[in-house]
C-alpha cells in the first residue's frame, strides 16, 4: 500500500473516531438508554455517508427521508437534530 493510501485512510478512520464520539457524547448527555445506542450511531453513520456523496438540495432532500425513516423507529427527534447538526460532519473522503 502506498505512503499516499496508508495516509488517506488513517484521516478517514480517525475522522470516523471522531464521529462517533461525538455522537456518543450527544446521546450520553441526553440519557438515552444504552441499548439504544447502536440505533443512534447507525442514523449518524447514514448521515456521514449522505454527507460525502451528496451536496446542496439532494442532500437535504435524502437527509429530510433518513430522519423520516429513523423517526419512525421512535427515535428522539431532538437527540436526531443534534446528531445531525453535529461538527463533526465534514467530510473527510
Amino acid at each position: 500500500m502506498s505512503p499516499a493510501t496508508e495516509e488517506k485512510m488513517r484521516t478517514a478512520f480517525t475522522k470516523q473516531v471522531e464521529l462517533e464520539n461525538a455522537i456518543k457524547d450527544v446521546i450520553g448527555n441526553a440519557g438515552v438508554p444504552t441499548y439504544m445506542n447502536i440505533s443512534y450511531l447507525n442514523f449518524s453513520r447514514e448521515i456521514a455517508g449522505l454527507h460525502r456523496h451528496y451536496s446542496g438540495d439532494e442532500l437535504n432532500q435524502r437527509l429530510e427521508s433518513v430522519m423520516a425513516k429513523w423517526l419512525e423507529r421512535k427515535l428522539d427527534k431532538t437527540i436526531l437534530g443534534k446528531n445531525k447538526k453535529s461538527r463533526a460532519w465534514t467530510p473527510c473522503f
